[in-house]
């Protein structure tokens, strides 16, 4: 479709977002920001689609999944962790998001990258997504020093005692 089509039509008078228009002077560059808007969202169609059928397969096939966090100074969950053990293969794989300290903390999101870092591992049956930038291993390193990750992903971990105890039921602790 022609931008001047779309130009043209955005512009009716009985066009709703006919005011948003005029608020640009230019109507390429409208056009253009609402394609980068509409292409976000189309992203965030497919994560959520993926975060879904992740946990579809975790349904599935009867996984136990766990998560903690490593908070920072002011309380936010600036890392967080999630195991999904498999009982049929006695095998657990972590993993782990990181929310930069530009980015706002937001709980729900961070539960989703783990879950779907934890499912990657486990159906590449790799450790994956090297944590090599420096900021990043600084900041791991500031809010929990007891903990070094080399992956975001990771297959066929050791879990640590900590994690032993979230997957330990609550009648035997």
């Amino acid at each position: 479709m022609p931008k001047q089509y779309v130009a043209n039509e955005l512009m009716s008078c009985e066009n709703p977002i006919k005011a948003l228009v005029h608020e640009y002077d230019d109507q390429d560059l409208f056009i253009d920001e609402l394609v980068i808007s509409c292409l976000k969202l189309k992203n965030d169609v497919e994560l959520q689609k993926r975060y879904k059928k992740n946990k579809e397969f975790i349904y599935t096939n009867h996984l136990e999944r766990r998560f903690y966090y490593h908070r920072d100074k002011s309380d936010a969950p600036r890392i967080t962790i999630c195991i999904i053990h498999d009982p049929k293969q006695k095998m657990y794989h972590r993993g782990i998001s990181i929310c930069s300290y530009l980015d706002i903390v937001n709980k729900e999101d961070g539960r989703d990258i783990a879950e779907d870092r934890a499912v990657k591992a486990m159906k590449s049956k790799t450790s994956a997504e090297e944590i090599n930038r420096g900021d990043i291993i600084q900041m791991e390193y500031d809010i929990a020093p007891e903990i070094c990750h080399e992956y975001k992903s990771n297959y066929n971990i050791e879990i640590t005692e900590f994690e032993k105890q979230l997957f330990t039921p609550k009648s035997l602790k």
